[in-house]
C-alpha cells in the first residue's frame, strides 16, 4: 500500500491543519514519486502545513548496517538509501548535474505567483539526533513504527489513539523536535553546512549547523618566489564582505578522516573545480 493509498484509507478527509512525517526511510521511495499528491494537499487544504523530518547521513549509515547485514528480508544498503535521499533533498549528482529535490518538484506545479506562499507551508529538515521511531501525524491522528533490524513497510505502522500514554510520548517528541529552543536546535535545512563540534577537551559533542566551537582548517599557498596567494571575499557574502582572506579554508566535514583530508578537499574545491575532488 502506498503513502497516498494509506492516507485515503485511514482518514475520511484529507489532512486539514498539519501533516508531520518524522523519519522517511520506510516511505522515501514512495513520497518522492508522489509530488503531485503533496501539491494536491497544499492546493486544496489552504491551512495545511507539511513538515518532513528526515534521517541524517550518519543515521542512514547506522541503519544500513542492520538492513544489509542483519535479519531483514527487506534489505537496503547505504548507497541506495543515499540515492533516495538525494531525490528528497536535491543536490549534485555525478557529472555535476543538479537534482531539484522533492520540495522544488512540488513547488514547480504551482503558478509562479503562488510559489512563495506554498514554500512557507512545506518544510524539509534533517534530524541530527538519534533516530528511533518513525511517525506520521495527520492533524491529531498518529501512526508510528519503531526503527529496528529492518525497514518497516508502510502497512506496518500502527495507529495510536489519544487515550494511549504512547500517544502522549510520541506527541511530546514531535513537539520537542519542532521547538527551536529544544530539539529544533538539532535540525538543519538540506542546504546547511553540517559540522561536528568538540568541547574544550576535544571530545565530540554532536553534530550542529549553528555557530558553536568547531574544527576548521586554514591553508596558505605560496609559489616558488615566496609570494602568498590571498583572495578577496565577495561583496555579497554573509560575513567579512570585500575583505582579503587566507588562501583556502573550511570546516572539517563529517566524512573527513583527518584535517589533512579537509585541507586537500578544500584546496580542490576553492582553487579548482569541485568535480575534480578526489582525482
Amino acid at each position: 500500500m502506498g503513502f497516498q493509498d494509506s492516507i485515503e484509507k485511514n482518514f475520511k478527509e484529507l489532512p486539514k491543519s498539519r501533516l508531520v512525517i518524522v523519519g522517511v526511510n520506510p516511505i522515501v521511495e514512495d513520497i518522492t514519486s508522489h509530488q503531485s499528491y503533496f501539491f494536491h494537499l497544499l492546493n486544496t487544504q489552504i491551512e495545511l502545513q507539511i513538515k518532513i523530518i528526515y534521517e541524517s547521513e550518519s543515521e542512514n549509515f547506522s541503519q544500513s548496517l542492520f538492513y544489509e547485514k542483519g535479519v531483514s528480508e527487506n534489505r537496503i544498503n547505504f548507497d541506495r538509501l543515499q540515492t533516495y535521499h538525494l531525490r528528497l533533498i536535491g543536490g549534485s549528482r555525478a557529472g555535476g548535474k543538479k537534482a531539484a529535490g522533492f520540495i522544488e518538484d512540488v513547488l514547480s506545479k504551482f503558478k509562479p505567483e503562488e510559489t512563495d506562499i506554498a514554500r512557507k507551508r512545506i518544510t524539509l529538515l534533517q534530524n541530527n539526533l538519534r533516530h528511533f521511531v518513525n511517525i506520521i501525524l495527520v492533524d491529531d491522528i498518529l501512526f508510528y513504527s519503531f526503527t529496528t533490524l529492518e525497514i518497516p513497510a508502510l502497512d506496518k505502522y500502527q495507529k495510536v489513539t489519544e487515550e494511549s500514554s504512547l500517544f502522549s510520548q510520541l506527541k511530546k517528541y514531535i513537539d520537542f523536535l519542532l521547538n527551536g529552543k529544544s530539539g529544533g536546535k538539532f535540525l538543519s535545512k538540506p542546504s546547511d553546512e553540517l559540522i561536528e563540534l568538540y568541547d574544550n577537551n576535544s571530545y565530540p559533542r554532536g553534530i550542529y549547523s549553528t555557530d558553536y566551537q568547531r574544527y576548521s582548517i586554514w591553508a596558505f599557498v605560496f609559489n616558488r618566489k615566496g609570494e602568498l596567494l590571498l583572495h578577496k571575499r565577495s561583496d555579497t557574502t554573509a560575513d567579512n564582505r570585500a575583505l582579503w582572506d587566507k588562501s583556502v579554508g573550511g570546516h572539517v566535514d563529517l566524512r573527513d578522516i583527518s584535517t589533512v583530508e579537509t585541507a586537500k578537499r578544500e584546496l580542490i574545491e576553492e582553487m579548482f573545480l569541485p568535480e575534480a575532488e578526489n582525482t
